[in-house]
């Protein structure tokens, strides 16, 4: 019997090393893509699956057979389309839905031609933007995710602030805004946008790099208003695509998040008292409560003038999620992709 804690024999580290890799990892598949070839990852295929709508389990299955059928018949040089031929046909073959299929042919499309795309996750305080938007990214297989409360909090720590902005009373309180629950702050938009604008000068930088690049990316946080980065998103990411040549508009999908009524309030209080140090009852927190709320409308309000997706967040299952990854891919479809 083996204790919590102990150390894996050598067996058994050498066991679960081989339930990762095989040996037809070692052998070398290369694809012809247009004028190229690349390497065919199993990694990346069961990757690309998942984010195509198959299951982490059966889209690794189906990677390691296509790999070992091609290593086997010694087909170790094909086109594009006939790996995707003979994917399809094993993926029909293990119960994957057509759609998925379909969902294959954009989500590769879409990563061969380097489109530029932005997924924007906005939404009030502990809605889950951080959380959700790495789901997303792992689901899409994204590797870059930008998080502006992190900066926000850079910028804070450094003295700059943010938009004029500086740590407020609190100071031990995380991204806590000069204006919140501020007696002459009765209209806290001015000054939340002008630390959206900053926020925005702040990751410019990280936009202009991955459109260059062509690798898709996601920004996330309490200051990625839509008023402020779907504007200014839209016109760096097209001087992008100008100097580029792609056949393809930059698209930027923006989502807003929100709570049912009957949970926003126990958040609201939440995010004052333990997260501002604001107590309960108090006039502060009060003013800051409805500061908040007004931001939070405004979001909402700004993103549907704008086409963005508002998202009513169910914290007890991963269906946010996978709504969000439907909306994607849908979007994805609408931009003609196949």
């Amino acid at each position: 019997m083996e204790l919590q804690g102990t150390p894996p024999r050598p067996a058994d580290k050498e066991k679960h090393r081989n339930a990762e890799t095989s040996k037809y990892d070692y052998v070398k598949v290369r694809v012809r893509l247009g004028g190229h070839y690349y390497v065919l990852s199993r990694f990346l295929l069961s990757r690309i699956l998942c984010a195509s709508g198959v299951g982490s389990t059966q889209a690794q299955q189906i990677s390691l057979e296509l790999k070992k059928s091609l290593v086997d018949r010694g087909n170790l040089e094909l086109t594009q389309s006939s790996l995707e031929a003979q994917l399809f046909e094993l993926m029909e073959r293990r119960g994957a839905a057509a759609e998925c299929r379909e969902r294959f042919r954009r989500v590769t499309e879409m990563r061969h031609q380097r489109m530029p795309l932005i997924v924007l996750v906005t939404g009030g305080r502990c809605v889950g933007k951080s959380t959700l938007a790495l789901q997303l990214a792992e689901r899409l297989n994204l590797t870059s995710v930008v998080q502006t409360d992190l900066l926000y909090e850079l910028l804070l720590d450094s003295g700059g602030g943010a938009g004029g902005g500086a740590r407020g009373a609190g100071a031990g309180a995380a991204s806590f805004p000069a204006w919140l629950g501020e007696a002459g702050a009765a209209d806290p938009l001015p000054r939340y946008r002008a630390e959206c604008s900053a926020m925005m000068d702040a990751v410019s930088a990280d936009v202009a790099k991955a459109a260059e690049d062509g690798k898709p990316l996601v920004m996330e946080g309490f200051h990625a208003d839509a008023c402020v980065f779907r504007d200014r998103l839209a016109a760096l990411l097209a001087q992008s695509v100008q100097r580029d040549g792609s056949e393809h508009s930059p698209v930027v999908i923006h989502f807003v998040l929100t709570l049912p009524e009957s949970e926003a309030d126990q958040i609201f209080q939440r995010v004052l008292a333990v997260r501002y140090g604001l107590a309960p009852g108090t006039e502060r927190y009060d003013r800051a409560r409805e500061q908040l709320k007004a931001v939070e409308r405004a979001n909402v309000d700004s993103g549907a003038s704008r086409g963005s997706t508002t998202v009513v967040v169910d914290l007890h299952s991963h269906s946010t999620t996978d709504a969000m990854h439907e909306t994607v891919l849908a979007r994805l479809k609408e931009e003609g992709f196949r």
